[in-house]
């Protein structure tokens, strides 16, 4: 079975609207460097979820909370890419979200689904650094 061009272009221009959302825009600032610790990431993580938590209780619609949420994490990884790898790791590896994460709808209590492709087997420090990462 083929997609139909035409069909998917409908669905993609009927997506909700973003989501207004201040704590998003500010994410890069309170994650600059050197503020990225692994409980700053827990306490931003758990603010971002509680201010969606509201959003949906007004009553806003579903699909712009999860994308919301998405773009979120989307920022906090990047983030935490830039910080915890060197960039000379950094460059010749690949971040991959995937699942739910990767079709850019992330619910409330999903998993944050992503892989990290290398081209070669990693040395011990380059791993430690990839699981500053996950941690």
């Amino acid at each position: 079975m083929s997609a139909d061009p035409q069909s998917l272009d409908e669905l993609t221009s009927t997506a909700a609207p973003p989501l207004d959302w201040p704590l998003l825009e500010r994410l890069p600032t309170l994650l600059a460097a050197g503020h990225c610790s692994a409980e700053v990431c827990r306490q931003l993580l758990q603010q971002g979820q509680h201010e969606l938590q509201q959003r949906f209780n007004e009553e806003q619609p579903v699909e712009s909370l999860v994308r919301a949420r998405a773009a979120y994490i989307d920022v906090l990884l990047a983030t935490l890419w830039r910080s915890r790898l060197d960039a000379t790791l950094a460059a010749q590896l690949t971040l991959a979200a995937v699942g739910g994460y990767g079709r850019n709808e992330l619910h409330p209590c999903s998993d944050v689904d992503f892989l990290v492709l290398v081209p070669r087997a990693l040395r011990e420090a380059e791993r430690g650094q990839i699981e500053q990462l996950v941690t």
